[in-house]
């Protein structure tokens, strides 16, 4: 894995549930790591879905090696601040599949689903 062509700087996020005040439980987005990666675009579809056009696009994104991702997962890209909210342009990325491509451990394919409501 040549490291020039992770150019990009991403966070890998879980679905978390916590607790709250009132003694349910909330589910909420936190980061499990920041790293660098590679993005490449690999297919766009546009969909009509609940009266309204729906673009798709489908990526590969590349890392270092890393454990435990999984398709319950996602890439925000560039990372969300600390705390507030995410700034315009920000992309997410659903992961739908990730593996290591040859089996050495040395780096993570992510094939993932951005979705653009209204045609992007």
């Amino acid at each position: 894995m040549k490291i020039g062509k992770l150019n990009k700087r991403i966070a890998i996020q879980q679905l978390t549930a916590t607790n709250d005040d009132g003694g349910g439980n909330s589910e909420e987005w936190t980061t499990l790591a920041t790293v660098y990666a590679s993005i490449r675009p690999i297919t766009g579809d546009r969909r009509f879905y609940a009266q309204h056009i729906e673009a798709v696009v489908d990526s590969e994104v590349k890392i270092r090696y890393r454990k435990g991702v999984n398709s319950t997962m996602r890439v925000v890209c560039p990372p969300p601040p600390a705390e507030g909210d995410m700034p315009a342009g920000t992309k997410i990325l659903n992961i739908r599949a990730a593996f290591d491509p040859d089996g050495k451990s040395v780096e993570l394919v992510m094939l993932c689903q951005e979705e653009l409501a209204d045609g992007g």
